[in-house]
């Protein structure tokens, strides 16, 4: 892919297709570019690309996006963040040089039609309140539950339909970060997997009851590496797979001066840890791994330097 496309997340499709939505930007007659799809046949070549957000003159700039494949549509909930006058300059987390954020849906077909882009929450200003970076989403049956941050230490999960709307909403802590996460269903209950910051620095699983309060399932500590933003993983034959991002042990990770790496943690069906696979390192930012798989052939994409 182009240099400077990063951040995917990759599918699967029914018919064997892998589609990647990414951060690309690019300038298209004037109007700017941020997130792209891809699709791509069994054996990676490419098929078709289409853009999926655009800086918008209401809503702002489109930032982190996470994407669910919902029958014969790709759903895409994506922050966007509003400038002063001290716009940043450069990549990398700038809510702290926003003036609002939104939190927006958009819909396409596999042909790249748009169906529908709507806020989710629009042009929040207290981020106190409401934090959008790496969100994370599921699609459990009928809606989808998307889980957003703060500056504070309350994270939200809210159940929304296909059209955006909110029919309800949780705020909870608990054994967790309030973002870089991923939400499941685990022996049948929502259930999250983070990570605690600090001296623990490892990752967790928590499972959600009926009011959305989290109970802590396991935890999973390294002695050699920091364990971080679990943003990918899958359920096969009773494994669980948990692609993370990591940084020695006793050390902060940075995107710049120590780059992540990223690993594959793999647990058995009693949350034992079975196997943790090297992927790679120097990691491109946070690297936000994500996984796919059908059949017999596994995937696990995220972000290198170029």
């Amino acid at each position: 892919m182009e240099e400077g496309t990063h951040r995917p997340e990759i599918f699967v499709l029914e018919d064997g297709r892998i589609l990647l939505v990414v951060v690309q930007p690019q300038n298209n007659g004037g109007v700017t570019i941020k997130h792209q799809a891809y699709l791509y046949d069994e054996e990676f070549n490419e098929q078709s690309r289409f853009p999926v957000t655009y800086i918008d003159d209401t809503y702002g700039e489109p930032a982190d996006h996470r994407v669910a494949v919902v029958d014969d549509e790709i759903v895409i909930v994506y922050q966007t963040l509003n400038y002063g006058q001290n716009a940043p300059a450069g990549g990398g987390p700038s809510e702290q040089y926003a003036t609002d954020q939104s939190l927006m849906l958009a819909r396409y077909t596999f042909e790249g039609a748009e169906v529908l882009r709507t806020p989710i929450v629009a042009q929040q200003t207290d981020f106190t309140e409401d934090n959008f970076p790496d969100h994370c989403l599921l699609w459990d049956g009928d809606r989808l539950l998307v889980s957003t941050g703060s500056w504070s230490e309350k994270t939200k999960i809210r159940r929304v339909d296909l059209e955006g709307n909110i029919e309800a909403t949780w705020t909870f802590e608990g054994d967790l970060d309030t973002i870089g996460n991923s939400l499941l269903i685990h022996n049948g209950k929502v259930a999250m997997l983070s990570y605690l910051m600090g001296a623990e620095s490892g990752l967790t699983l928590n499972e959600f009851d009926a009011d959305f309060e989290p109970n802590l399932l396991g935890y999973f500590p390294s002695e050699e590496r920091s364990r971080t933003f679990p943003t990918g993983y899958a359920q096969i034959n009773g494994y669980t797979f948990i692609a993370h991002v990591t940084s020695p042990a006793g050390t902060i990770g940075n995107p710049e001066t120590n780059p992540f790496a990223s690993y594959l943690l793999v647990l058995d069906e009693n949350l034992q840890e079975v196997d943790d696979i090297y992927l790679g390192e120097d990691g491109f930012g946070h690297i936000h791994p994500t996984i796919a798989w059908k059949g017999d052939r596994f995937f696990v994409a995220w972000s290198m330097r170029s």
